[in-house]
């Protein structure tokens, strides 16, 4: 079976992706974002390190929406397949470290991220589950799944550095 990401529109999404990632290093160096092979379908998307150390499990996902839609049309409501959220936890609750959502909105070059679930707190993000009908991958189709709506309100917003943040500090990963 042929994976999403080495189409065309799979490219696409994993450049999307790196963005993200440029924009997460110019706010937290110390944080450094290390990929899960991409050749595979992997359960996460990537880990935070910090001297060597494991430091948080991160989801990212990259639309291509303006922030405002997101905010008025979407009411500030990330849609995540469930089954992405429940790996994620598993693996966060593995290593002992936190899960963290990025979500990346390519129009407006913006990097919301958020901090998912905590092993001492357990899940610190509000979300609620429904089945639903979404786009099946990158390339198209339709599919029913329950899918999360996490509640991004008041999430760390980042752009380039340089440009204005706001929000909470990656600190609250530890």
């Amino acid at each position: 079976m042929a994976l999403d990401i080495n189409t065309p529109k799979g490219q696409d999404t994993l450049e999307r992706e790196r963005r993200a990632i440029e924009i997460w290093h110019s706010h937290y160096p110390h944080l450094v974002y290390v990929e899960t092979p991409k050749e595979k379908a992997g359960r996460v998307d990537g880990i935070l390190v910090q001297d060597n150390v494991c430091r948080a499990v991160v989801e990212t996902k990259c639309r291509v929406i303006p922030t405002q839609k997101f905010d008025e049309m979407y009411g500030e409501q990330w849609l995540v397949t469930y089954h992405k959220l429940e790996q994620g936890k598993l693996i966060s609750e593995a290593l002992n470290v936190p899960f963290l959502g990025f979500l990346y909105l390519a129009v407006d070059d913006v990097l919301l991220w958020a901090k998912l679930w905590d092993p001492e707190y357990g899940w610190v993000r509000s979300f609620k589950v429904q089945r639903t009908e979404t786009q099946a991958t990158v390339n198209g189709g339709k599919v029913w799944r329950d899918n999360a709506y996490i509640d991004m309100v008041k999430c760390d917003r980042l752009r380039l550095k340089g440009c204005q943040t706001t929000g909470q500090s990656a600190k609250n990963t530890e």
